[in-house]
């Protein structure tokens, strides 16, 4: 069960911008609110773009899991680098979960140091940005040693579409008709 303590973000420990426990109280309107969104999005469960959420305990998860493994058991030992392209959220759970689980130095450690490739997180459509990092990536083992992860939840980015038509047009010349095998998307 998911619990979750909220004492941090109330009036009494934050001041007059905190949340006024009154406010929580059952009955009142954003209580209502509340139960109006928890219900919907238990009657929404399992349809369009919020399948995600069954993810973790629905029926696909041992197929799921089953491809994820397989990828990164192709992917094992092979790259030195790895690049994500995406916005939003596609970006922010890599950001969180390197900022969580490594040092912030993580990507200039040295490969015995260091389990597992260097992780780049391009969220915008900057050229000077994908630019950097591509040149980092030349310089930390090449492009040939570096894994893209393309990932959109539509397939229809715009942002991501336009850095992953400029990654795929420098793989393509770097590694010819194997560039697909340094890209994993993810829609």
């Amino acid at each position: 069960m998911l619990t979750l303590d909220y004492a941090n973000c109330l009036s009494s420990r934050v001041g007059e911008h905190g949340l006024d426990p009154a406010r929580l109280d059952r009955g009142s309107d954003f209580a209502k609110a509340a139960a109006h969104l928890t219900e919907r999005l238990a009657t929404t469960r399992g349809t369009g773009w919020e399948k995600w959420r069954d993810l973790a305990t629905g029926p696909a998860r041992a197929q799921y899991t089953k491809a994820v493994r397989k990828v990164v058991a192709e992917c094992e030992g092979k790259f030195d680098n790895l690049v994500v392209l995406g916005i939003g959220g596609s970006a922010l759970g890599n950001i969180a979960l390197q900022s969580a689980l490594n040092p912030a130095s993580y990507n200039l450690l040295p490969a015995n140091q260091r389990p597992t490739p260097r992780l780049f997180v391009v969220d915008n459509v900057d050229p000077a940005s994908l630019g950097s990092v591509l040149d980092t990536c030349r310089q930390l083992g090449g492009l040939e040693r570096t894994c893209f992860n393309v990932i959109s939840k539509s397939g229809e980015t715009a942002e991501t579409a336009s850095q992953f038509m400029i990654v795929r047009a420098m793989l393509k010349e770097t590694l010819g008709k194997d560039f697909h095998r340094n890209i994993v998307a993810i829609t």
